[in-house]
């Protein structure tokens, strides 16, 4: 079967509990306003995505001492706590939460991946890792390890779900290039002595990022398309 393009009806929109627009019984303007708010929540979780790809990227700027290709995002957000990359990290995972209730509509289990994707990330950038030349890894940097796992994990299956439930090519894609990044990271984390392992990571990191910003355009669509103002 041939991939076919996404379209927004494939987000389920709920009819029932929406604002009436009859000017008899409400306001016109605070029932507008209230349409607009599913519209809005996403597009404010894919501002945050946008901006955690911003803010990692400025971070990157601000050492000379690290290279992207064989230092993670981590080793980055731990030589400046609290800066940029940390930032980053932390709207990275808050950027998902608006679009969890209409991926719930669409799969449960590609909501809940989502919520996953959204606690993993937070705790990986409140816990941060060890620093570099630490000989043995910490409590933190075990709670840092794993939660940026799980979290990565499961954005990379959500990806393949929507993938196949959508049946979109740019979903296929950017699930394509997370478990190509996904299975390299995990390679040079565990067997590969972490060649290159910052380049795997920024390959699944960008898959990932992109994959919020367009889903969160497209969730907002969908929802717009059920404002009357913009049937």
């Amino acid at each position: 079967m041939s991939a076919t393009p996404f379209r927004p009806q494939a987000f389920p929109v709920p009819t029932t509990g929406r604002p009436a627009m009859n000017t008899r019984t409400a306001p016109v303007l605070p029932a507008f306003a209230a349409s607009l708010l599913p519209v809005l929540a996403p597009l404010l979780g894919g501002l945050a995505a946008l901006l955690a790809v911003l803010g990692v990227l400025a971070g990157h700027f601000d050492t000379t001492t690290l290279s992207p290709w064989v230092h993670t995002i981590s080793d980055y957000a731990a030589a400046d706590r609290g800066g940029p990359v940390e930032t980053g990290i932390f709207l990275a995972g808050l950027g998902a939460l608006p679009l969890i209730p209409a991926l719930w509509r669409l799969s449960k289990t590609a909501a809940c991946l989502a919520g996953a994707w959204v606690a993993g990330l937070i705790v990986t950038a409140i816990v941060p890792t060890d620093p570099l030349g630490h000989v043995t890894m910490s409590t933190a940097g075990y709670v840092h390890r794993y939660a940026s796992t799980v979290a990565f994990a499961a954005l990379v299956i959500a990806a393949v779900i929507l993938a196949r439930r959508l049946r979109s090519v740019l979903y296929a894609v950017l699930s394509g290039l997370s478990i190509l990044g996904g299975l390299w990271v995990t390679w040079a984390t565990y067997c590969g002595g972490r060649v290159l392992i910052g380049l795997g990571e920024r390959v699944l990191a960008f898959a990932m990022l992109t994959l919020l910003i367009v889903l969160a355009g497209r969730i907002a669509r969908a929802h717009l398309r059920a404002v009357p103002a913009f049937a």
